[in-house]
């Protein structure tokens, strides 16, 4: 009697192992490509407060930077002397010494000018960037001066993206760099070579976007 449970119970743990087993190694596979994180889910968005705004933006690790649009609900005219972008899988910023934020604006000093209800564009360098499957979150913090103070002030605000891991130029890239308004810079950054027509000329030609002259 003893052996035939003894048996049985062998025989059940092996049954049940095995099925344990796969079910552990399928979870486990689930996790390594990202499946089960639940960032993946979350859809992309960038945002400041009431006053300002950054809905058009585009991270790229093959370069290392972050394009970023900022627009302005306000009725004041702004001073921008510094903008990051930092987080555990990203850090990027751009500050008065580097273009544009270097620009010279008399009486007000040095940063880019961003006019009441108008946008503008630029980039930031990253000095680490992640190469990931997975969204990025991150926080955002834009250094600023309300014309005619001069006292610098600060806004947070967050950042959720999928990292662009490749400069051909597809659809969706296209559609980010013209809404941006970054066509003309990222023909410059990628310039025509080896039968390549150069990232905005191929936006033109595939897409009808991006006309810069091509």
């Amino acid at each position: 009697m003893l052996s035939k449970r003894g048996q049985a119970s062998i025989e059940y743990l092996a049954t049940y192992g095995w099925a344990i087993l796969v079910v552990l190694v399928t979870i486990g596979a689930l996790a390594h490509f990202g499946i089960l994180n639940p960032a993946r889910y979350i859809p992309e968005s960038c945002g400041l407060d009431v006053r300002y705004g950054c809905s058009n933006f585009l991270v790229n690790s093959y370069v290392g930077n972050v394009i970023i649009q900022v627009e302005s609900r306000s009725d004041d005219d702004i001073l921008i002397t510094g903008f990051a972008v930092q987080g555990n899988d990203i850090d990027c910023d751009i500050d008065d010494t580097m273009y544009p934020m270097a620009t010279d604006n008399p009486p007000y000093g040095k940063g880019l000018l961003l006019e009441r209800k108008k946008t503008v564009d630029f980039s930031l360098p990253c000095s680490s960037l992640r190469k990931t499957n997975n969204k990025i979150r991150a926080d955002i913090t834009m250094t600023f001066k309300t014309i005619p103070f001069t006292v610098e002030k600060q806004i947070r605000g967050d950042l959720i993206a999928s990292p662009v891991e490749s400069v051909w130029p597809t659809q969706e890239l296209c559609q980010d760099a013209q809404g941006l308004n970054v066509c003309a810079e990222m023909q410059v950054l990628y310039p025509p070579q080896d039968g390549f027509l150069g990232f905005a000329c191929e936006c033109s030609t595939n897409f009808g976007l991006c006309a810069v002259g091509c």
